[in-house]
């Protein structure tokens, strides 16, 4: 039992020598070594407001009022940091030597101010003044061990706990214009003395969305000095993952190392960082990135071995962040088979563009009429360079691609060097405008291209199946698809091979014979032109020569409306066994989807009428001939013949009363 007594007596004795220690602190002392600490390493002026308390628990030390930390000479008026208050933990073990060393500091309800200016200056960017460097402050503080005040900036910060609770992050951009504010912030930073490594761990709000980053520094005194120092960090966002590895420093703010993320809900993480959301179709799923990654001094960012894997394919490349008012991408990319239509609405994915519309055949509710969004052309502009195995649009397929994608204030160009699709290859180039309203425009040269395929995505017809080579330049603005179709000028050419037109027997239908179930026209070659206006194409030298019949035409289709209007008018060839050569004009007429073809009744009847006046005038013509003794020459017609004997007989006449 004595050993016992003795034990609480002892324990009991150094609580109340601890105590009186505390009370025994000189608080003004203290409060001078914290501003002293703060001016040395960081060349501010840290302002203590209220009486400096005594606290007890968790550890001895003391509880400041209000506190602020001032900003850079060029930034804002306000404070680069304000506090409502900060627990100072003090060493025990110097304490009791008559030391005293800051082991923590707790910042209660901090509002910490970070800017950078238009010249690119940051108020981050913390420097003892010449006069503290080295000029023995650290003696006041104990000068001993490793405590605060070591010799260099930064050294003063050897640290068991920094803490913020409940603290508000604002970042200002003066160069990009940005503002970004950080709520609910909470931070832990243990710096061990001894050259430990330093940890960080951080939880907040951006912009409603939780995130947390995980940080560790190897070389804690030469990092907060501005030297480069080994970094691994680990960051999360909305429900996204990234991690670094490598070096940084923060004077100026640079990095060097790996990076590696899981993205996850991408609308989530856009609203996140503040940017507008994309209209895409459906979540693409989780998103995995990984490149060799540099931030320089000056804001750029560089991408090596960058890989991106998501549900659609795998992209690698070389990419280039530049920062400005409006941040700009460059970038060479290759990829595999590409399936993109998970990032586009589902009628923007379909090929005809409209809802409901099959492929061969009815139904036709015409083009989309949902707005088109313009606004991510303003969130960056880009140099891409892109070579791809195949792109996959959803309701637009194609094959092996070099192309140059630029945008530049709000101006997407879309140079070919050369897509192969439908069976064929096309060039050109193609420009989405959305400087002001939304426009598009391009020049495009197809080569060998399959028909049907190419009307079965675009259009949804599937009745022509011929190659052939298409020309087309064209114009078009407005708010959406319908829109765009109605308002499209410019012209086109089209020169076909032999094919089929699937749904119609041209021959049998001038013969007025049944097709059939299986009906179709098959053909050697057809040519035409067009020219656009307010989404019309206008057509008059339509020709199309086929093994037992010609044709040839003129019409309209009307892209907005989606409806075709021609005349045809094909005929049988001198050779054909069957029947005599002859014309009769075919009408084309309906919605594209599913057209109706029938004869031209009146054409017909008239070219008819004609003939038999042609005959039944032959004929009159023969028989006053004979009555007549007229005998026309080559060329001339019955009633010239006439007219020649009337002159003939009256010369005659007019000779013999002369002789008389």
């Amino acid at each position: 039992m004595r050993w016992l007594f003795r034990i609480v007596f002892i324990v009991f004795t150094v609580v109340l020598l601890a105590i009186g220690a505390v009370f025994l602190i000189p608080a003004e002392h203290v409060g001078t070594l914290i501003s002293q600490q703060v001016e040395k390493a960081t060349g501010r002026t840290l302002t203590l407001q209220g009486t400096l308390r005594p606290t007890f628990w968790p550890k001895p030390g003391l509880k400041t009022g209000a506190v602020a930390l001032s900003n850079a000479p060029w930034a804002s008026d306000a404070p680069m940091l304000q506090a409502d208050s900060i627990a100072v933990g003090l060493d025990y073990a110097a304490l009791m030597s008559g030391q005293m060393r800051i082991r923590e500091l707790v910042f209660q309800r901090p509002r910490i101010l970070l800017e950078r200016g238009a010249d690119g200056q940051a108020n981050w960017e913390l420097a003892p003044p010449a006069n503290l460097a080295g000029n023995g402050v650290a003696a006041q503080n104990g000068g001993q061990g490793g405590g605060a005040g070591a010799g260099t900036a930064g050294q003063g910060f050897a640290l068991d706990l920094l803490a913020i609770h409940d603290g508000v992050l604002t970042v200002i951009d003066r160069g990009a214009n940005q503002r970004t504010e950080i709520d609910a912030l909470n931070a832990q930073l243990r710096m061990p003395s001894g050259g430990a490594p330093a940890d960080l761990a951080l939880s907040f709000l951006l912009n409603g969305q939780a995130a947390a980053a995980d940080v560790t520094i190897s070389q804690p005194r030469a990092f907060l000095s501005g030297a480069v120092a080994p970094v691994a960090a680990r960051v999360t966002l909305a429900k996204s993952t990234a991690r670094f590895e490598g070096r940084a420093s923060t004077s100026p703010i640079a990095l060097d190392g790996t990076i590696t993320a899981q993205l996850e809900e991408l609308n989530s993480l856009f609203a996140a960082l503040g940017l507008q959301q994309p209209a895409i179709g459906s979540d693409p799923g989780p998103v995995a990135v990984s490149a060799a990654l540099t931030l320089a001094p000056e804001g750029s960012t560089h991408l090596r071995n960058f890989d991106v894997q998501f549900t659609g394919g795998q992209v690698t490349g070389e990419v280039d962040l530049l920062p400005g008012p409006v941040p700009k991408m460059l970038a060479r990319l290759s990829a595999g088979q590409l399936n993109l239509a998970l990032f586009f609405p589902q009628d923007a994915a379909a090929g005809n563009g409209a809802s409901g519309t099959s492929g061969g055949g009815g139904s036709s509710e015409g083009w989309s009429r949902s707005p088109i969004d313009i606004g991510p052309l303003a969130l960056f502009e880009a140099d891409v360079a892109l070579s791809a195995a195949g792109l996959d649009f959803g309701g637009l397929q194609l094959g092996p691609t070099e192309a140059r994608i630029t945008l530049d204030d709000r101006r997407l160009v879309f140079d070919i060097a050369r897509i192969a699709a439908f069976e064929g290859a096309i060039t050109g180039n193609f420009v989405i405008n959305g400087r002001g309203a939304l426009s598009v425009g391009g020049d495009l040269r197809a080569t060998d291209i399959g028909l049907q395929p190419l009307l079965a995505q675009l259009a949804g017809y599937q009745r022509l199946s011929a190659p052939g080579d298409l020309s087309v330049r064209f114009l078009a603005s407005g708010a959406s698809t319908d829109a765009l179709m109605r308002s499209l000028s410019g012209e086109a050419q089209v020169a076909l091979g032999a094919g089929v037109l699937s749904g119609v027997d041209l021959l049998r239908l001038w013969q007025r014979r049944d097709a059939g179930s299986d009906a179709r026209t098959i053909f050697d070659s057809a040519s035409a032109s067009f020219r656009i206006e307010n989404g019309v194409a206008k057509n008059n030298d339509f020709l199309v020569t086929a093994p037992r019949f010609g044709a040839s035409g003129k019409g309209e289709i009307d892209l907005g409306n989606r409806e075709i209007d021609m005349l045809l008018r094909p005929s049988t060839l001198p050779s054909d066994p069957d029947r005599p050569a002859f014309s009769v004009p075919l009408k084309i007429e309906g919605p594209w989807s599913g057209p109706r073809f029938s004869l031209d009744l009146d054409e017909l009847a008239k070219q008819r009428l004609e003939k038999l006046r042609d005959e039944r005038r032959e004929e009159l013509n023969d028989g006053i001939a004979d009555r007549l003794g007229l005998s026309p020459g080559e060329g001339q017609d019955i009633e010239d013949a006439a007219r020649d004997k009337l002159r003939e007989e009256l010369g005659r006449g007019l000779r013999n009363l002369l002789d008389r």
